[in-house]
């Protein structure tokens, strides 16, 4: 008899347990599949401001380091009486740029502080009504990968008989939300 009662409150607890790991697994599902397409738009606008800002200010940082103007990464080929025959890239200036601003973006990335925000558990669920509510939820960001930096020179007309010569330090940066 004591046999049969423990073998029955022993079937009882192992489907509570059961039953209660799937209520559990549902409410996760359930929570990720409406605060996972949120939590991503927020971090994606976060990385792109946060990279925006990291790009600018390692360029702005090194620019100010080498102390450099146009004529160090151009040189202008004249004929004899004075007017522009060519523009020859300097391309060792170029890639040092290059590499400089490639390795702080990188440097700075990797900088706890900067890769870290928090976002209110209600602005999570994506409703209006909770939105700025509850706890907050640290979200980290990972540099994915690395620093691309491309330099490309642009020609533009800028009137008659007139071109503007720009070269470009394009940089592309992977970030991941944790």
């Amino acid at each position: 008899m004591k046999w049969r009662r423990w073998k029955k409150s022993q079937k009882k607890l192992v489907i509570i347990s059961i039953s209660i790991a799937v209520f559990l697994i549902l409410a996760v599902v359930i929570v990720q599949a409406s605060i996972g397409p949120v939590m991503d738009e927020v971090a994606v606008i976060y990385s792109k401001n946060t990279a925006s800002q990291i790009i600018e200010s390692a360029i702005y940082q090194i620019m100010e380091e080498m102390d450099t103007s146009y004529s160090d990464f151009v040189v202008l080929e004249k004929d004899e009486s004075g007017k522009v025959q060519a523009l020859k890239t300097n391309v060792i200036a170029v890639n040092t740029l290059k590499s400089k601003a490639s390795l702080l973006i990188l440097e700075k990335l990797q900088d706890e502080d900067v890769g870290q925000f928090k976002i209110p558990f209600g602005t999570l669920t994506g409703s209006n009504l909770l939105s700025g509510m509850g706890p907050n939820v640290t979200i980290r960001l990972v540099p994915a990968g690395s620093v691309v930096s491309t330099a490309e020179n642009n020609f533009t007309s800028a009137g008659i008989n007139q071109t503007r010569h720009q070269i470009m330090l394009k940089v592309e940066v992977t970030l991941k939300a944790v």
